[in-house]
């Protein structure tokens, strides 16, 4: 490490004092190499989950397999004891307060019910910790503008658990339409319907928890329509149903954006739908289906033929979310996808209060 340090510093003496590029170009183009060099040297960042739901096991194993420490913190015993016979030598918390006490982690993992993660990630952010939420991450739009605020303010990393903003898929799908191949964007389809079961002590049908389709399902769609189209969306408007037992049932959501970019969205937790995106553009379109933990798309031409894009692999999601945190962390960047995750409340928002609901 030490001969890296002296080769920047004489590279730095040689480049910028002799003006060949200013010193600002140089000082980012060596933040890859910073970011090698901490992988390198410094300890691996410690992570804790809190919540032991399935997404939970999921990230657990996510974690051991990226060999990466952590621990849990679960307020129930049984619970903690399953959880330690399936995933042996993790250090249990009782609650937050003791974990964030202990110092033991670095990013705080929340997968727990929705009406409890604002106040979580307060505080954990308020300890110094980054933080990574599952979606939704918020119940409202307030709750998130005040997060992101406060996370920017103290220079931490805070981040939503969304399978969408982390699959490679989109980075290749965003270079094909960048390069033009489907021409000028117009509209963008996303359409993503489960049949759950009606349970009235289910987390999904229970308004307090959090639940009903846009919080629980409906942000995979908001999220891609808005990661495609942006964020500068100027119109909503949305039909709805509300299922007996209080939440929303079912939407047909429609955006339009400030270039005239159409989006429209039909989401359901009562009605099995493909979970379908398409990306429409003058020349082509794109079609992806489990776009949420998406690995394959074809562009379909107007005269029938079709070009396929493989790219990742939906069974590594997880482990994309968490390589990605990572590399931000050690960055010390904000999360690029804040800004989608703030204007998908904000629809909910309008279309909430539209609904009178």
């Amino acid at each position: 490490m030490h001969i890296v340090c002296i080769f920047r510093f004489v590279l730095r003496r040689i480049i910028v004092k002799r003006k060949i590029i200013p010193h600002s170009i140089f000082k980012n183009f060596t933040i890859y190499f910073r970011c090698k060099e901490e992988k390198q040297f410094v300890r691996k960042l410690r992570w804790s989950i809190w919540g032991l739901d399935l997404i939970a096991e999921e990230f657990a194993s996510a974690l051991e397999q990226k060999q990466l420490p952590y621990s849990i913190i679960c307020e129930h015993d049984e619970q903690t004891a399953t959880f330690i016979r399936k995933h042996e030598n993790v250090h249990a918390y009782k609650n937050l307060d003791d974990m964030l006490a202990d110092n033991s982690a670095d990013i705080i993992y929340i997968s727990s019910y929705g009406h409890r993660h604002f106040s979580c990630i307060m505080q954990c952010l308020e300890k110094g910790r980054h933080v990574l939420c599952e979606k939704s991450m918020f119940t409202n739009f307030e709750e998130a503008q005040e997060a992101f605020a406060y996370a920017e303010k103290q220079k931490l990393f805070l981040g939503e658990a969304n399978t969408v903003f982390y699959m490679p898929l989109y980075k290749e799908i965003s270079n094909v339409m960048q390069n033009g191949r489907i021409g000028k964007l117009k509209m963008i389809r996303a359409d993503f319907g489960s049949l759950k079961e009606e349970t009235e002590e289910a987390a999904i049908y229970r308004k307090d928890y959090g639940g009903g389709a846009l919080l629980d399902i409906g942000i995979y769609a908001l999220s891609a329509a808005l990661k495609l189209m942006g964020t500068d969306i100027e119109t909503v408007s949305a039909i709805g149903f509300h299922h007996p037992y209080g939440v929303d049932e079912r939407w047909t959501i429609l955006l339009k954006n400030t270039q005239q970019i159409l989006g429209c969205l039909d989401i359901s937790i009562r009605s099995k739908l493909d979970k379908r995106l398409i990306i429409a553009g003058e020349r082509a379109y794109i079609e992806i289906y489990d776009y949420h933990r998406g690995e394959h798309a074809v562009i379909v031409y107007p005269d029938g033929s079709k070009e396929s894009i493989t790219c990742g692999s939906t069974a590594q999601a997880v482990l994309y979310e968490i390589e990605k945190v990572q590399e931000y962390v050690c960055a010390g960047c904000q999360d690029p996808n804040r800004f989608v995750t703030i204007e998908a409340m904000n629809i909910m928002k309008q279309i909430y209060r539209n609904e009178g609901k």
